[in-house]
């Protein structure tokens, strides 16, 4: 009983979180971030979390990747391809599932490939209207609440990409993100990184870190959660606190912890 009533709990509040962004979307009141983004590491990344379900379900999940940097909103462009997977695995009950990228002239195209149940042609546009499920039969398993392809379709035109779809009814579906890709991109002097694998070698003892957060409860917690771990902690409320700190002191933090706006 308190499994079913945790569960009931995680689909309601995955739907109001859903509902909240589609208004958001409708009212254009999410603005994304444009900043070049590696895709390649995106796309890896999304292959590392749908691995387990992939073996879960008895699944082949690949990924083809080539270098790529597109200028996007990284949030955003994993949240289309989550749902997108999400998806995927939904509705193929057996078989294969890829993931990939392909270089066309000037744009980037990612491909989700499954060789699952398949949409009707004449339903490929409704699958994006909020609320809509392809509840065909032996797909068993939880269905969502139909909101993740109407996502999908407001977050694709606030990123400026095209998307296609081909389905054929039980032999499988190919959703495609295109995305246009800078001509020239300027070149960007290096900058030496810190190799944070040597600084935690052995453990965070002695570590000083810079916590900002404009919660004060989250700024103790975590000053207390890290000084348990053996760091030192400097905490700010804010950037200009945070900024004016490091102006006065020469022993800069080896990493800051910030809440994004």
């Amino acid at each position: 009983m308190v499994q079913q009533v945790h569960r009931a709990l995680e689909g309601a509040e995955d739907l109001l979180a859903d509902l909240l962004d589609i208004s958001k979307l409708d009212q254009q009141a999410m603005v994304p971030d444009w900043v070049m983004t590696d895709v390649a590491a995106l796309v890896e990344g999304l292959g590392e979390e749908f691995e387990a379900i992939a073996s879960n379900a008895g699944l082949d999940f690949r990924i083809r990747k080539i270098p790529a940097m597109v200028k996007t909103d990284q949030r955003m462009l994993t949240r289309v391809l989550r749902n997108l997977l999400s998806n995927a695995f939904r509705y193929t009950p057996k078989g294969r599932i890829l993931l990939a990228l392909r270089s066309r002239p000037n744009a980037l195209r990612i491909e989700v490939w499954d060789t699952g149940v398949g949409i009707e042609e004449s339903k490929l546009e409704e699958i994006f209207t909020e609320f809509h499920q392809l509840l065909p039969q032996g797909t068993g398993g939880r269905q969502g609440a139909g909101l993740g392809l109407a996502i999908v379709d407001r977050m694709v035109r606030v990123l400026e990409c095209k998307m296609d779809v081909v389905s054929r009814p039980g032999r499988g579906s190919r959703f495609a993100l295109t995305l246009p890709m800078e001509k020239m991109c300027e070149p960007q002097l290096s900058k030496p990184s810190i190799n944070t694998a040597q600084i935690f070698a052995k453990g965070f003892a002695g570590a000083k870190l810079l916590v900002i957060d404009n919660d004060l409860s989250v700024l103790e917690s975590m000053k207390l959660l890290l000084e348990r771990w053996g760091c030192s902690v400097i905490t700010a409320p804010g950037g200009e606190a945070a900024i004016a700190y490091l102006e006065q002191t020469d022993e800069h933090p080896v990493a800051i912890l910030a809440e994004r706006a």
